[in-house]
C-alpha cells in the first residue's frame, strides 16, 4: 500500500461543507413539492388528498430503501453510491418540470425520491472519516447547521418561483440543475477513503453475517431505540397550530417564533459537537454518554414547562421555546452520531445508521405524529404534546444507564480490532 498523507484542516472542512449541500437538497424535496403545491393543484386540479400522498411516498421510500441504499454504499463504494443516487435525482427533478399530466409527476417525483433517501446514511457514513473521534462532534454539529441554514435558503429560493406563470416547471428545472453541479462537485472534489486508488485491496466490504453480528450487540440495540424516541424532530410539525389554537399567537408571531427556533438550532448543532468532543477528551469512554444523559433530561423537563402551564407572558413562551429548540440538536451532533461512528466499523455504518434513522425512527415518527393527532382530540394538543416531547427523553435519559455499562467494553473492542487510519487519508 501507498504511504499516505492525512488531509489538511482545510481539506477536511472543505468535504463537511460539500456533505452539507448534499442532504438539505435530498431532505427538503418534501418541501419543494409542499410549497409547489397550490400551483400544482391549480395547474392540474388536485385536492389535498394529494398533497398527503407526496408526504407519504416520502416516509415509505425513507422506510424501505433507505437501508438498501444503505448496504450497496457499504458493499460497493459510498461515494460511488452518493454520486449515482444524487445524478439520477437531480435528472429526474430537472425532467418533471416537463411532465403534461399528474400522473406522470407522481411517477417522476416517486422515482426521485427513491433516489433523493440515499443521502441520509451515505453523508452520514463519509462525514464519520473526515475528523477523528475527537473532532466528530464539531463535524457532524458543522454539517447539520450548514444545511439548516442552506435547507431555508433553498425553500426560500423555491418559494421565489412561485411569482411566474407555470414556476412550478422553473422551480423543478432549477432544483434539479443545482443537484447536478453539486453532483459535479462532489466527483471531482470529495475523494473517499473506499474509492481511493490508493486504498488498500484487503479493505472489508459489507456482509451480511458481519452486519447481523453488530446488529445483535448491545450499543446497537440501544442506539436504535434511542432514534426510535427521539420525538423532538415532530416539533416544527406541531408548534405553529400549538401556538396559534393554545396560546394565543398570531400566525405571523407565530411564524417569526419558528422561524428563531429553526436559528437557535443552528446554534445549538454548534454547541452539541463542541461539547461533546471537550467531554469525549475528558473521559473518552464515557464523557459523551454524560452529555446525553443530562441532555435527555434537560430537553424532557424544558418540554413539561413548555407545554403544560398556560403561559400569558409572549416573552416567557418565546424564551422557553426558543430554549428548547436550542437543547434539541445538542444530543444528536454531540453525542449519538459521533458515538455510532466509534463502535460501528466503517464498512458497516451506512446501513447500520438507514436501519435506526430511515427504517425505525422513520417508522417511529409517523406512528407518533398519528397519535399525537388522535390523543390531541381527547386530551388536548398541548396534552398530547408534553407526552410526546418529555416522556421518551426521561427514557433515553434512562437508557444511557444501559450505555455506561455497555458502550466502554464495545469501544474498547472496536478499538483494538481497528485496522487502518482514523482519519480517511483521501478526502
Amino acid at each position: 500500500m501507498l504511504s499516505e498523507t492525512p488531509p489538511s484542516r482545510a481539506r477536511r472542512w472543505e468535504a463537511i461543507f460539500l456533505i452539507s449541500l448534499v442532504y438539505p437538497l435530498a431532505s427538503i424535496q418534501i418541501s419543494v413539492a409542499t410549497i409547489l403545491f397550490p400551483m400544482l393543484k391549480q395547474e392540474f386540479d388536485l385536492s389535498h388528498q394529494q398533497l398527503g400522498t407526496f408526504a407519504t411516498i416520502y416516509l415509505l421510500s425513507r422506510a424501505a430503501f433507505g437501508p438498501l441504499w444503505g448496504m450497496l454504499a457499504d458493499r460497493f463504494g459510498h461515494k460511488r453510491m452518493l454520486i449515482a443516487s444524487l445524478a439520477i435525482n437531480g435528472v429526474l427533478v430537472f425532467s418533471t418540470g416537463f411532465v403534461a399530466s399528474f400522473d406522470q409527476l407522481l411517477i417522476l417525483y416517486s422515482l426521485s425520491i427513491l433516489c433523493t433517501v440515499a443521502a441520509e446514511p451515505i453523508t452520514y457514513t463519509i462525514a464519520s472519516t473526515v475528523f477523528p473521534s475527537s473532532d466528530r462532534g464539531k463535524a457532524f454539529g458543522s454539517m447539520r447547521a450548514v444545511r439548516g441554514l442552506l435547507g431555508g435558503g433553498f425553500i426560500l429560493a423555491v418559494g421565489w418561483f412561485g411569482s411566474f406563470e407555470e414556476g412550478w416547471r422553473y422551480a423543478l428545472m432549477a432544483f434539479g440543475t443545482v443537484k447536478i453541479a453539486i453532483t459535479l462537485a462532489l466527483g471531482k472534489r470529495l475523494r473517499s477513503r473506499v474509492e481511493s486508488s490508493n486504498r488498500d485491496c484487503n479493505e472489508p466490504k459489507f456482509e451480511w453475517n458481519a452486519f447481523k453480528s453488530v446488529t445483535k450487540k448491545p450499543v446497537f440495540i440501544l442506539f436504535t431505540l434511542i432514534h426510535i424516541l427521539a420525538t423532538g424532530m415532530l416539533m416544527p410539525v406541531f408548534m405553529p397550530t400549538f401556538l396559534v389554537e393554545l396560546r394565543g399567537q398570531t400566525l405571523a408571531s407565530a411564524s417569526a417564533l419558528v422561524g428563531a427556533m429553526k436559528i437557535c438550532m443552528f446554534f445549538g448543532a454548534l454547541l452539541g459537537g463542541v461539547l461533546g468532543d471537550l467531554l469525549e477528551r475528558v473521559s473518552p469512554s464515557k464523557g459523551r454518554i454524560v452529555l446525553l444523559q443530562a441532555y435527555a433530561a434537560i430537553f424532557a423537563s424544558l418540554n413539561v414547562i413548555l407545554f403544560l402551564p398556560d403561559w400569558q407572558h409572549t416573552s416567557v413562551l418565546w424564551t422557553l421555546s426558543l430554549l428548547v429548540s436550542t437543547v434539541f440538536p445538542v444530543g444528536f451532533t454531540g453525542c449519538v452520531l459521533p458515538m455510532l461512528a466509534n463502535v460501528v466499523p466503517f464498512h458497516l455504518r451506512s446501513a447500520s445508521f438507514a436501519i435506526m434513522a430511515s427504517l425505525c425512527q422513520g417508522l417511529s415518527l409517523a406512528g407518533i405524529s398519528t397519535a399525537i393527532g388522535s390523543l390531541s382530540e381527547h386530551r388536548g394538543l398541548d396534552n398530547a404534546l408534553f407526552l410526546a416531547f418529555s416522556i421518551p427523553y426521561a427514557i433515553i435519559a434512562m437508557v444511557c444507564i444501559a450505555l455506561y455499562r455497555y458502550y466502554p467494553s464495545e469501544l474498547a473492542a472496536r478499538t483494538e480490532s481497528a485496522n487502518g487510519p482514523a482519519v480517511s487519508p483521501h478526502i
